[in-house]
């Protein structure tokens, strides 16, 4: 039935979290944020941001696609985008589709192939280390990459907590803010609905890794 809810369409507007919070403020019996004295809005935001950080590698809830990398004549290697977490998909703009090797199958492909210059007809993420991307082969023009990729979103916290993801995914984190609270050591500390918070979150991901695909 979740599934239901999900968008068919390639549209998404986003949320904002500071809604979410106001929405959950009365399952934990306050009626505005100065009325919860046991839990403070921050720690409602730090609950939001690791259950980001857990989605972006487990499931392909966020990606984005960025065109800033401009390619360089004679140069192969460039730093991934910011909040990268792993590559889905890469193109020479506007059209040129690159295919994705190891540094086995560049070698295997061509003994030559870190001098090799020409036309760029693949990418390797593990060729250069960490955080980079190589091209083959070393460009000999300029030109742009588009690269589409999971991402690691910034920290949410006040100010910034609008997330771009459809609007059912804020339950989810709307039930792991729940269960942080619910958890945490205090007189209100209720460990049976934590746990039934978890559920639901775990029950959330189950359904985002079969609607989005799982995370690399």
């Amino acid at each position: 039935m979740l599934l239901l809810l999900l968008p068919q369409g390639p549209a998404i507007a986003g949320v904002d979290l500071a809604n979410t919070i106001n929405d959950i403020l009365p399952t934990l019996g306050a009626s505005g944020i100065g009325d919860l004295d046991w839990c403070t809005q921050a720690e409602l935001y730090q609950w939001a941001d690791e259950a980001a950080k857990r989605l972006s590698h487990r499931v392909g809830v966020f990606v984005t696609r960025d065109t800033s990398t401009n390619l360089l004549i004679g140069e192969a290697t460039y730093p991934v985008p910011t909040g990268h977490v792993a590559t889905v998909h890469v193109t020479v703009l506007p059209t040129s589709k690159l295919l994705p090797s190891s540094v086995q199958e560049l070698a295997a492909l061509d003994a030559t192939w870190p001098a090799s210059t020409g036309p760029i007809t693949r990418y390797s993420m593990d060729a250069s280390g960490i955080g980079t991307i190589t091209v083959y082969k070393i460009p000999t023009a300029t030109g742009v990459l588009a690269i589409i990729y999971h991402q690691f979103l910034p920290q949410i916290q006040s100010g910034a907590s609008a997330i771009p993801v459809c609007s059912p995914v804020a339950d989810y984190f709307g039930y792991t803010m729940l269960a942080g609270a619910r958890r945490k050591e205090s007189d209100q500390t209720m460990t049976d609905m934590a746990d039934h918070f978890d559920q639901r979150v775990a029950m959330y991901e189950k359904v985002f890794a079969h609607y989005f695909g799982e995370g690399q």
